[in-house]
């Protein structure tokens, strides 16, 4: 059986906290081990999560962060310091199915076809409840109306498909990371980084079922806000919107920064052109964003970013 390692990120994280741990203690899926990476917590997340390592002695490691690191911080770098066959994200208000883990890895072992020198990553969707976990959406991805068929590396240095709770990549993805010594500041989502990399070196592969309820409370960090929500928040929001897609260019010149001497030709000269784009003049810009095909999903969102280039 491969070993699974799950990065548990948590940070004041009492009220749901075991309801998580426990439902990853009833997968049926046994060979993993939960680390939980905690971020400074001042509520009762540590004593809750030492009350449950002490009842499942074999099953939680807990590891307390001597700094506030933040959400995609902790993530990676807790994942570059430990060995596993698999790696699985997990936040900490969420319910997974009995049977996410199985299924991750069945999935994933099935892109890999045998080969686990090949980085890989999968991801599955999920349905979007309430605090009671009410349903409140079948499909994150249909709520969220993103295109998960279109996966490449170009395609996601443009848009993050991976929802970060249902990723599973493989040790050589984790090992490309953990090349890298010092992350750089413009990494948008430890999700999104991850898919780049096993989609640069690899593949990204999507898993057409919901692995876990994905809760929706007042404090979540990233939530499932609804593609017209998102619409609606931009589109008076020409600022944002504009640092946002400026961003996305900036992340792209880090990546090629972080991996240049690992990526094709073709690669670079596409990296460098993209990660060049955002200090280009307005004309400049308009025309390189139609010849070279910057799209994310649907049409509002490309309208969008084409009024703010």
């Amino acid at each position: 059986m491969s070993q699974v390692a799950i990065i548990l990120a948590t940070y004041n994280g009492e009220k749901y906290i075991q309801e998580q741990i426990e439902s990853i203690i009833n997968n049926s899926y046994t060979k993993y081990t939960i680390y939980v990476c905690d971020d400074g917590s001042t509520d009762k997340t540590a004593s809750i999560v030492n009350g449950l390592k002490d009842k499942y002695k074999d099953k939680i490691v807990f590891n307390a962060n001597d700094m506030n690191r933040g959400g995609l911080a902790n993530f990676l770098y807790w994942t570059s310091q430990i060995e596993a066959d698999y790696y699985m994200f997990c936040d900490q208000d969420d319910v997974w199915y009995e049977s996410k883990i199985q299924e991750s890895l069945d999935f994933i072992k099935s892109v890999e076809k045998g080969n686990s020198a090949v980085p890989v990553a999968i991801f599955g969707d999920a349905n979007v409840v309430d605090e009671r976990l009410d349903l409140l959406h079948e499909s994150f991805f249909k709520n969220e109306n993103l295109d998960v068929s279109k996966c490449s590396f170009k395609d996601l240095l443009m848009e993050n498909k991976l929802l970060g709770c249902t990723v599973m990549f493989n040790r050589r993805t984790q090992e490309l990371l953990r090349a890298v010594e010092k992350m750089p500041e413009n990494i948008r989502m430890h999700d999104w980084w991850i898919g780049l990399i096993a989609s640069a070196f690899g593949m990204v592969a999507y898993y057409n079922q919901p692995l876990l309820m994905y809760r929706q409370h007042g404090n979540n960090q990233v939530g499932a806000n609804g593609y017209v929500e998102y619409i609606m928040n931009n589109i008076f929001n020409w600022k944002a919107q504009r640092a946002q897609l400026y961003a996305i260019f900036a992340q792209g010149e880090s990546f090629l920064n972080c991996y240049r001497d690992l990526l094709t030709a073709e690669q670079i000269e596409y990296l460098e052109e993209f990660s060049s784009f955002y200090k280009r003049g307005w004309i400049s810009r308009k025309i390189r964003f139609i010849k070279n095909g910057y799209r994310k999903t649907g049409l509002m969102r490309n309208l969008g970013m084409w009024l703010v280039v």
